[in-house]
């Protein structure tokens, strides 16, 4: 049962990776930089929601289309941002 008014009602999808997501995008790149520059698509599998103007509008677009699960989304941009995840853990010494 949902939390609240338009929450997702669909069963989550299990996560087997963005491999076919990732070849969808880059299939698709060059027209959507030419159409869409700037703007957010969400992909699963070989279907495409938006475009939409925020990280924000994508999720719930996405959600709406796909149900609750993992969701591939890309802000279509000419050259992708580089982003590093560090654990800032500091060993345990005791």
């Amino acid at each position: 049962m949902p939390t609240h008014p338009g929450a997702p009602t669909q069963a989550r999808r299990q996560f087997v990776g963005f491999d076919l997501e990732v070849a969808t995008y880059a299939r698709l790149k060059p027209e959507l930089l030419c159409r869409f520059p700037g703007k957010f698509v969400v992909i699963v599998g070989d279907e495409v929601e938006g475009p939409v103007e925020t990280f924000r509008e994508a999720l719930r677009a996405g959600y709406r289309r796909f149900g609750l699960g993992p969701l591939f989304v890309k802000q279509i941009l000419t050259v992708e941002p580089v982003v590093e995840v560090t654990r800032d853990i500091v060993p345990c010494r005791s």
